[in-house]
This record gives structure tokens, C-alpha cells and sequence, in this order.
């Protein structure tokens, strides 16, 4: 990475978790997602850290995946869950595919066990109102 690219994430990253502080969690996922994107995992994984410490479900999901590459696959299992549970699969336009849709792809029952394969076509097919 270049020194001036640097410098701008660095004072990126000033302004975002400023920003957190006021309760705008995404400049600090938005940033982290740069950070990756630039080649700076390490940094980028503080940014997720900073931001799943203020709440936002993304970075959870965003930590879950730095897990599960790690192959800590029952940590990125447990973060990924806890990702759905602050409301992650609401988030239709995620940046990357997040874990939880690779581990889980047809979701997670109330429980907290995951949701069978569906079988046959009764459920997801349209029903016939012509007589």
C-alpha cells in the first residue's frame, strides 16, 4: 500500500470512529471494507473489531469471516450467529457474501438449529387457482 493511501485511511479512520462515537457505526464498516480492499487486513480487522464494539450487525458478520478463513470455524459459527441474532440477514446489499449465507443457506430455526433442506415443491411452488 502506498504511504499516501495510507495516510488517507489513517485519517479515514480518524473521522469514522468519530463518527461511531454519534452513533454512525457503517463509516467505521464502510472504512474496514476499504482497509480490506487495500490489501490491509490487520487494520481492517481493528476497524470491524471498532465497529462490532458499537454494535453494528455487518461488522459481526465481517469478524465471523475473518474467523472462519482463520479456520476457526466454531468461532466464525458462533460470530455468525450472533450476527443474525443483532439482524444481519436484513442487510439485502451486503459488500461480500456474508458467512452465514455459506454456512446456513437455507437459515437458522428460532432455536437456533439450522433449517432443513426443503423438500419436494409444495412449499415453493405457486399454487393453481384455476379450477
Amino acid at each position: 500500500m502506498l504511504r499516501e493511501e495510507r495516510a488517507l485511511l489513517d485519517q479515514a479512520e480518524h473521522y469514522a470512529r468519530a463518527a461511531a462515537e454519534y452513533g454512525l457505526t457503517g463509516t467505521l464498516v464502510g472504512l474496514a471494507v476499504r482497509r480490506e480492499a487495500a490489501g490491509d487486513r490487520e487494520e481492517a480487522r481493528d476497524v470491524w473489531d471498532a465497529a462490532a464494539a458499537c454494535g453494528h450487525p455487518e461488522a459481526f458478520a465481517g469478524i465471523a469471516r475473518f474467523q472462519y478463513e482463520a479456520h476457526d470455524i466454531d468461532g466464525g459459527a458462533r460470530t455468525a450467529r450472533e450476527a443474525l441474532d443483532r439482524g444481519d440477514a436484513a442487510h439485502l446489499h451486503h459488500r461480500m457474501e456474508p458467512l452465514w449465507a455459506r454456512l446456513w443457506p437455507h437459515g437458522i430455526e428460532p432455536d437456533g438449529t439450522p433449517t432443513a433442506e426443503p423438500t419436494g415443491t409444495h412449499s415453493l411452488q405457486k399454487p393453481n387457482l384455476r379450477p
